[in-house]
């Protein structure tokens, strides 16, 4: 059986060390635990753009402030990724969550 998980990610599926003897609680994190649309668009609007939300994609909803055009495909794919490297250990919890 071939595996459809990315290679990046079985190595560190692998290093995981879990105790038996408990569970495991997997969640969805966002606006669940932190608030991920929030911090999501302070980043976009510190970074001149922002989220239009006229469907649950957020290719061709994220959208330049000055023009209202839609980010293009790699843009939006390169916001993300920064914005997961530079804002994720700082988003807001939702109250309550901890």
């Amino acid at each position: 059986m071939q595996h459809k998980i990315h290679h990046d990610v079985l190595p560190q599926l692998e290093a995981l060390d879990f105790d038996p003897s408990r569970p495991i609680v997997i969640t969805d994190a966002d606006e669940v635990i932190f608030a991920f649309v929030e911090g999501l668009e302070s980043y976009l609007n510190a970074n001149k753009m922002y989220l239009d939300l006229k469907s649950f994609a957020l290719t061709g909803n994220i959208r330049w402030q000055e023009n209202h055009e839609a980010v293009e495909a790699v843009g939006v794919r390169d916001a993300i990724q920064r914005f997961f490297a530079e804002r994720t250990a700082s988003m807001p919890l939702i109250p309550g969550a901890i």
